[in-house]
């Protein structure tokens, strides 16, 4: 039988399957664990999948780079643009904190910073106090992103024609989103449905193949039980 990695690149069309379990399945590494998992609870989210995206997002490297001698040093601040892939949390603020706890504020849990992305625009992302408040700004992006997703879903009329996407098109999807909510609008448009296996248009073809490579590495680490789910 093939071993599921197989099974994923070929199911997904990718080249190669990210085991980003290494980072969370040490017993140093259980109070990241609990961490993204009660930042899941927060939305409602997969705690495997929350964890899927950041380390595609650098967290990863930031585990990497603050173990103590017993445990990784969670209570140290964190980079949202460098880190968790957060590069506009600090300009989405008022719409991002609906999802967080009602006592998460600008000055206390983060404060704005800014950075140049890829595109060589400046952007306001945020520097967080610890781990907890960084997992749980992106745990809100994302289920703003998710909103978005089903919110324009409807409006397209797919969940009356198709029913709800099943779980790897919903993480897809709130993916793409999270890459971009305008340019990710009109390629669900263009989509004409859920099935992310369709040619992308060429300028979502990148993003495409980006979000199959997460699908699958959520899949393979939700493999492995270390979250609930």
């Amino acid at each position: 039988m093939p071993d599921i990695a197989l099974k994923l690149k070929q199911k997904l069309a990718i080249d190669r399957v990210y085991r980003w379990s290494g980072y969370v399945d040490d017993k140093r590494e259980e109070n990241v664990v609990r961490i993204i998992e009660n930042a899941a609870k927060l939305n409602s989210l997969v705690p495997s999948y929350l964890c899927t995206i950041a380390i595609g997002e650098g967290f990863g490297l930031w585990i990497d780079d603050n173990y103590g001698p017993n445990t990784v040093n969670v209570d140290k601040s964190i980079d949202g643009f460098e880190y968790l892939g957060l590069d506009h949390f600090g300009a989405d603020f008022s719409r991002t904190k609906k999802f967080l706890p009602k006592d998460y504020n600008r000055g206390d849990e983060y404060e704005d910073s800014t950075a140049i992305n890829e595109h060589g625009k400046e952007v306001t992302s945020g520097k967080f106090k610890n781990v907890k408040s960084g997992i749980q700004a992106l745990s809100a992006t994302l289920a703003l992103r998710m909103r978005l997703f089903y919110n324009n879903s409807k409006q397209l009329g797919y969940i009356n024609k198709y029913g709800k996407p099943n779980s790897e098109q919903e993480a897809f999807w709130i993916y793409v989103y999270f890459q971009g909510e305008g340019r990710a609008k009109g390629y669900l448009q263009s989509n004409a449905g859920f099935d992310f296996m369709k040619k992308a248009p060429s300028y979502m073809q990148q993003v495409n193949r980006l979000a199959r490579e997460r699908v699958a590495a959520w899949k393979y680490l939700q493999s492995k039980k270390i979250f609930s789910s």
